[in-house]
């Protein structure tokens, strides 16, 4: 079973650790990653930087394997626009494109509603963060 999916980079203006409420916005550039379900071990690279430490999409691969699945290996790829160590979420945007291309290859559906219906005619929301 094989998955796909794209999520995006982004910066951020506030960051809510402090304080419990931030700020962040969307950059257009993206990360993709492809899940292959299967084998025995779950294993992970990242195009053009063989280096770099693949833990967080592997154990994102199987979280979502085991919550959703049937705790399949697999392994999962990334190629990304996003820069890394510049600030830019590089780390969430390969963790969250993982989970759904996860999803993706198991075959559950997944919304493609950003929960915020009202946001564009109620103007910017402030969010807390518990």
């Amino acid at each position: 079973m094989t998955g796909r999916a794209t999520a995006l980079g982004a910066g951020t203006v506030l960051n809510a650790l402090a304080t419990g409420r931030g700020s962040a916005f969307a950059i257009d550039a993206e990360t993709t990653a492809t899940v292959e379900l299967g084998g025995s071990e779950t294993t992970g690279d990242v195009a053009g930087d063989p280096a770099l430490d693949t833990t967080l999409i592997e154990r994102c691969l199987d979280l979502t394997t085991s919550r959703h699945g049937a705790g399949e290996a697999g392994h999962v790829r990334t190629e990304s626009e996003v820069p890394t160590a510049a600030g830019l979420k590089s780390s969430s945007a390969a963790a969250n494109a993982t989970v759904l291309a996860t999803l993706d290859a198991l075959g559950v559906p997944v919304a493609d509603d950003p929960g915020r219906d009202g946001e564009a005619d109620g103007g910017p929301t402030v969010d807390r963060v518990e």
